[in-house]
C-alpha cells in the first residue's frame, strides 16, 4: 500500500484489515513498511471521549501511530510554518501516521466508547528525549 507525505514530516500510510470470521485481522507495520526506521519500544495510550493529551514534540523519536480501537483526533503544529495540520483515524479511517521527530503534537479522543493509541517508536522511552508545553501554551481549537 502506497503512502502519502500530507505535510513534510508526517505519512500517512493505509493499512489492511482483513475479515476474519470471529474478528478482523489489522496490520500495523513491518519491517519493509514505509515508515520502519528501527525498533526502540510499543507502547499503548487510552483516550477518553473529549480528552486532550498534548502538547508534546520529539527530538529523536519517530512516531508511527495507528488506532485500532475507536477514533482520535490528531494535531500537528508546524511550528517553523506557524501552521497546524489534522487527522482523524480510527475505526473509520484506519491508517498509520508517521511522525518525523521536532513536530509538536496532541490527541483527542472522539470516539464515544474505547480509543486507544498505539505508538510504535523507533527508539526506547527517554524523558529526557522529549519537550512538553502546557495545553494552553498552543493556541489551537480542539
Amino acid at each position: 500500500m502506497a503512502s502519502n507525505m500530507v505535510v513534510p514530516g508526517i505519512t500517512v500510510t493505509p493499512l489492511a484489515r482483513i475479515a476474519v470470521a470471529g474478528g478482523d485481522v489489522q496490520h500495523f507495520i513491518r519491517t519493509d513498511s514505509a515508515g520502519f526506521t528501527g525498533f526502540g519500544e510499543v507502547y499503548f495510550s487510552h483516550a477518553d471521549y473529549g480528552a486532550v493529551k498534548a502538547w508534546k514534540r520529539h527530538r529523536e523519536m519517530t512516531l508511527n501511530l495507528v488506532v485500532p480501537i475507536g477514533m482520535v483526533r490528531f494535531a500537528f503544529w508546524l511550528e517553523d510554518q506557524d501552521q497546524f495540520h489534522e487527522e482523524v483515524i480510527g475505526d473509520e479511517r484506519y491508517v498509520r501516521l508517521t511522525v518525523a521527530p521536532g513536530i509538536w503534537f496532541g490527541f483527542q479522543g472522539v470516539g464515544e466508547g474505547t480509543n486507544l493509541v498505539a505508538n510504535f517508536a523507533d527508539i526506547m522511552h527517554n524523558p529526557d528525549e522529549a519537550e512538553r508545553r502546557d495545553l494552553a501554551d498552543i493556541e489551537y481549537e480542539w
